[in-house]
């Protein structure tokens, strides 16, 4: 489960308690064994006992070039793996 924060006048809600609290409930709701937030250019990824995995920069612009591109694949039959419980597609 992924919570995404907006940066604010205030600071980095990222790194706020109450961000992390809120994406652990959620994640709690949705029996999520890991959960992150992130603002576009930190991600913070937690296990589900709220203990901190670490913090990771990343560049949105870049994350979203390869997901296209895994997409697009997808969509021509190009690179095709789906993993379900039971099998493999």
């Amino acid at each position: 489960m992924i919570e995404v924060k907006r940066r604010t006048l205030h600071g980095w809600p990222v790194f706020d308690d109450e961000a992390e609290k809120q994406a652990r409930y959620y994640a709690t709701s949705l029996r999520a064994p890991f959960y992150g937030i992130t603002d576009g250019n930190v991600f913070r990824l937690f296990k589900k006992s709220g203990e901190l995995i670490g913090d990771y920069e990343f560049s949105l612009e870049e994350v979203v070039k390869v997901l296209l591109r895994g997409l697009s694949d997808i969509y021509v039959n190009r690179h095709v793996i789906i993993r379900t419980k039971n099998s493999l597609y």
